[in-house]
C-alpha cells in the first residue's frame, strides 16, 4: 500500500471563500471535532455537526452550529441528511470503532458522491504504520498496522483511494499522531496527557503499561484544528502527517505533569498491552505546529 500514498507540501494554491460554504464534520462532538467546529463557525462556515453522542458530548456542541444525532452506519439516513444539507466539505472524525471506520466510511464515501461534494478530509492515524524501525517516519512508508484500530483506518484509507480514482472525489487524508488538549476525554477512552493530568490534580494513581520509555508524539488539538482547515481551503489531493515530529517518553511525559502540577505523581507500572507501538514520531511537512509539549499541556491541566 505504500506505493502510491505520497504526501505533498501543501503550499497552495487555496480557496480564499468561506461565505456560505457548508461543511458536515462526523463526531463533531468529540474532542478534535468540536474545536474544529469552533473555528469554523468563527470563520464564517455554515456547519452541520453528525454524531451520535457514542463517545461525543452535547456540552461540546456549538451553538451555531447545526446537529444530527445520527450513526453514520445507518447509510440511509446519512445519504438524506447529506441532501438536505448539502455539504461542499466533509471532514469525516467519527470513528473508533472497527465497523464504523470501514462500513460508515464507505457511507460517507457513497453520499459524498451522490451529493457532489468537493472533497471529503478523513482523520486516519498513526496507528497505519505499527511498529517502523525508520524514524522519523515518512507518509511513503509501508503501512503494517499491528491491532484493529490502525487495520480500520488502513482499510478507510484504500476505501477513499478507491472513490478518488473511480470518481473523482477529492480528498485530503490526515494522520494523526496522538493529539491532546481541552475537552479531551480523562476516562480509559481518552488520551494519555488528558487521563495523567486529571489523576494528578486530583491526586489519582496514574497506570503505566510496560515500563514507560514507549514513546509518542504529541500534538497540541489547535494545530490538529489548523491542519484541518488548511486541508479544505487546499486544492490538491494529498496524504500527510499531522505531527510535530518530535518523541516524548511517557517517563518524560509524567516528569511535565509533575512539574505543571507541582505534585509527585503515585505510578502503577502494569504489563506491556499487546498491540500498543513501541515508538512512534512522525515526519512533519505539513504544518509547522505552534504549541511546545509544556505550553499544551499545561493549558490541558487548567482545563481539569
Amino acid at each position: 500500500m505504500s506505493s502510491g500514498l505520497l504526501a505533498f507540501k501543501v503550499s497552495g494554491p487555496y480557496n480564499t471563500y468561506v461565505s456560505k460554504v457548508k461543511v458536515i464534520i462526523t463526531g463533531g462532538a468529540g474532542f478534535i471535532g468540536s474545536h474544529l467546529v469552533d473555528f469554523l463557525v468563527k470563520k464564517g462556515f455554515k456547519v452541520l455537526v453528525i454524531d451520535n453522542l457514542s463517545s461525543g458530548r452535547k456540552k461540546n456542541l456549538n451553538p451555531k452550529a447545526s446537529f444530527k444525532k445520527l450513526d453514520i452506519n445507518n447509510a440511509h439516513k446519512l445519504n438524506n441528511c447529506f441532501q438536505e444539507f448539502l455539504p461542499d466539505f466533509v471532514v469525516h472524525l467519527a470513528g473508533k470503532a472497527f465497523q464504523t471506520n470501514v462500513t460508515g466510511t464507505i457511507n460517507i464515501l457513497k453520499a459524498c458522491v451522490k451529493n457532489k461534494v468537493k472533497k471529503i478530509i478523513f482523520a486516519s492515524s498513526a496507528a497505519v504504520y505499527g511498529n517502523s524501525n525508520k524514524f522519523p517516519i515518512q507518509e511513503t512508508q509501508k503501512l503494517a498496522p499491528i491491532n484493529p484500530y490502525g487495520l480500520s483506518k488502513t482499510k478507510a484509507e484504500l476505501k477513499i483511494l478507491f472513490y478518488h480514482k473511480k470518481y473523482n472525489l477529492n480528498y485530503s487524508i490526515l494522520r494523526y499522531s496522538n493529539v491532546y488538549g481541552p475537552r479531551q476525554r480523562d476516562d480509559s477512552e481518552g488520551g494519555v496527557i488528558s487521563i495523567f493530568c486529571n489523576r494528578a490534580k486530583f491526586s489519582k494513581k496514574v497506570v503505566i503499561y510496560g515500563d514507560g520509555k514507549q514513546t509518542r508524539d504529541f500534538i497540541y488539538i489547535d494545530d490538529v484544528t489548523k491542519a484541518n482547515y488548511l486541508s479544505m481551503l487546499s486544492l490538491k489531493n494529498f496524504i500527510a502527517n499531522v505531527s510535530t515530529g518530535k518523541e516524548t517518553c511517557i517517563l518524560d511525559l509524567v516528569k511535565i505533569i509533575e512539574k505543571i502540577s507541582r505534585k509527585k505523581l503515585k505510578i502503577i507500572f502494569k504489563p506491556h498491552k499487546k498491540g500498543e507501538i513501541k515508538r512512534s514520531g512522525l515526519y512533519n511537512s505539513f504544518i509547522k505546529p505552534k504549541t511546545k509539549l509544556e505550553t499544551g499541556i499545561r493549558k490541558t491541566y487548567d482545563y481539569q
